[in-house]
């Protein structure tokens, strides 16, 4: 009796494993499965995610880099930046007080339109800036910036961000060539300082996955 017990007991052991052991292996299997089936989709979310961001920041210094070539385009601006020039800035003085004070108005507007420029400059073809709406501005020279080489090769050009001079913030400077009036020639390059926010709001309000 005791035999038959023992050998039906090693039955069921048996019987257990054999059943319990490739439910283990469908289950192990299953899961590896379903793993990498999340990580694959998790991964494609990311790349996706990072595109859409890609192309946001693209799409967004694209527009900015056309409303720069407007208001390099401005006529104080090819006037004042004509003439220097031509003569120099000291000859120029007059022209450059009005497309100072243009550039000024333009500030005032972009704040009350929260657009998101630090400030404008105005360089000669020496890298020296002449005009800005910020008044401790002009004098400064951007000659040994590489962005400013492209611009008045006739390019958009970005620089490396920047920490602003109150440290609390950053920009990236834009420069756009400015042209005579025909556009025959490079007499100048103006230059926006963009609020590095303003991409960093672009990223932040991103949702992936």
């Amino acid at each position: 009796m005791f035999k038959n017990a023992k050998i039906g007991a090693k039955l069921l052991v048996i019987g257990t494993l054999l059943l319990v052991l490739p439910l283990g292996a469908l289950t192990y299997i299953a899961i590896a499965k379903a793993t990498s089936g999340v990580t694959s989709v998790g991964k494609e979310g990311l790349r996706r995610g990072a595109q859409y961001i890609v192309t946001g920041i693209d799409h967004a210094l694209r527009e900015e880099s056309i409303i720069l070539a407007n208001l390099a385009a401005q006529p104080a601006i090819v006037d004042a930046m004509e003439k220097v020039a031509a003569d120099g800035v000291a000859p120029a003085r007059p022209q450059i007080a009005a497309a100072t004070q243009s550039l000024r108005a333009l500030a005032k507007q972009d704040n009350l339109l929260g657009h998101q420029s630090i400030g404008y400059m105005v360089m000669d073809t020496k890298g020296i800036v002449v005009i800005a709406n910020h008044g401790d501005d002009p004098g400064r020279n951007f000659a040994s910036h590489s962005f400013f080489h492209r611009a008045l090769q006739g390019h958009v050009a970005y620089g490396n961000a920047v920490k602003d001079f109150s440290g609390k913030g950053a920009n990236i400077p834009i420069a756009t060539p400015i042209y005579s009036p025909g556009g025959k020639r490079v007499v100048g390059v103006f230059m926006e300082q963009l609020d590095l926010s303003y991409l960093q709001k672009l990223v932040t309000g991103t949702k992936i996955g």
